[in-house]
């Protein structure tokens, strides 16, 4: 979501031609970013404890997973759906 949030102001910027709106977008990043590490991520270690810790090894943060980053991960496997539209 804060990703989504810093890229539609960053479309805007370009949209509309004005160059202040990437500055608006890095401030937002800025704090978005200060936001997560400083008080989400340590609230969320204190609630989980070492699933969280688990979870943030597996997980590489703001970035995309690329496959190297998946080896040794479970991957969720969605049910199939019948081909007669019926779940």
């Amino acid at each position: 979501m804060y990703l989504a949030v810093v890229a539609a102001i960053t479309g805007q910027a370009l949209a509309m031609g004005q160059p202040v709106l990437l500055g608006y977008a890095a401030a937002v990043w800025v704090t978005v970013a200060s936001f997560a590490r400083w008080y989400e991520e340590p609230a969320l270690a204190r609630q989980f404890d070492a699933q969280y810790e688990a979870y943030r090894r597996g997980v590489p943060a703001w970035r995309p997973r690329t496959p190297a980053t998946e080896v040794g991960l479970v991957t969720r496997q969605w049910p199939r759906r019948s081909r007669g539209g019926a779940a």
